[in-house]
């Protein structure tokens, strides 16, 4: 009887530790999938956007990323001020970037723009 009773304790247990482990997987799963990098885009810059920045009303503060066929434009007017990082990001291919605006950067890792693919095409009438 005693080792009958140890055999259902231990797999109750069992069946308790299982659920518990398949419950922490999915939601680790599902966390995986919420914390993901935003998905590169085609993404354009106008004189009147902004990000809310208190210090600069007019600037977007946000790295902006090119991730292979798309196209980034800053229009004349517009302003692209990031810290600590690359402003534009331009990986993969045939990225293009088109500036008539301003980009600026401080701190580490200022770099205006970044290009780490092939056929990537840059255009910069602003400054830099």
């Amino acid at each position: 009887m005693e080792v009958e009773m140890r055999k259902y304790c231990l797999i109750k247990h069992f069946k308790t530790v299982a659920t518990y482990l398949v419950a922490v997987i999915i939601l680790a799963s599902c966390l995986f999938v919420t914390i993901q990098s935003a998905q590169a885009d085609s993404f354009t810059i106008t004189s009147d956007q902004n990000d809310n920045d208190p210090n600069n009303p007019k600037a977007v503060t946000d790295q902006q990323t090119l991730n292979g066929n798309e196209v980034g434009l800053i229009e004349e007017g517009g302003e692209l001020n990031v810290t600590n990082a690359a402003a534009i990001e331009m990986s993969n291919v045939n990225n293009r970037m088109t500036n008539k605006g301003s980009i600026e950067t401080m701190g580490s890792f200022s770099i205006g723009i970044e290009s780490k693919g092939y056929n990537a095409t840059i255009n910069n009438t602003g400054t830099i």
